[in-house]
């Protein structure tokens, strides 16, 4: 109850604090994954975020929101390979329509020669 008052009101300090605290009763919940790193993203907790990242090896989010939410953070951290790599795993779910749509628009933000130019696209969803 405490996180849901706390992102209603854009209490972002607050909001990782509790998503903190959520998250070491629970380390694989990808709510409070979500709730840490968005806040912390808010906040512009760069700092946090990197320290941070590594929480999230091997976590596919269940709900493409959160992952999209938790690349947008990692991108204003400066961790473009790892946002890549998210956004990434979860456009290649064929029902991640909004996946695919935040990877295209979201890869502005990555430095030049980290995506490749192809010049044929093809459908390769498992």
């Amino acid at each position: 109850m405490e996180a849901y008052f706390a992102r209603l009101n854009k209490n972002w300090k607050e909001l990782s604090l509790i998503s903190k605290f959520a998250l070491a009763a629970f380390p694989k919940s990808q709510h409070f994954l979500y709730l840490y790193f968005a806040s912390l993203g808010e906040d512009q907790n760069i700092a946090e975020i990197t320290n941070n990242a590594s929480v999230l090896d091997g976590i596919e989010f269940q709900d493409e929101g959160y992952g999209i939410a938790v690349a947008m953070s990692l991108i204003k951290a400066g961790l473009y390979q790892r946002a890549l790599d998210l956004l990434y795993s979860q456009a290649n779910q064929r029902n991640n329509i909004k996946s695919r749509q935040s990877l295209l628009m979201l890869s502005v933000h990555f430095p030049l020669g980290m995506l490749k130019e192809l010049s044929e696209v093809g459908i390769r969803c498992v």
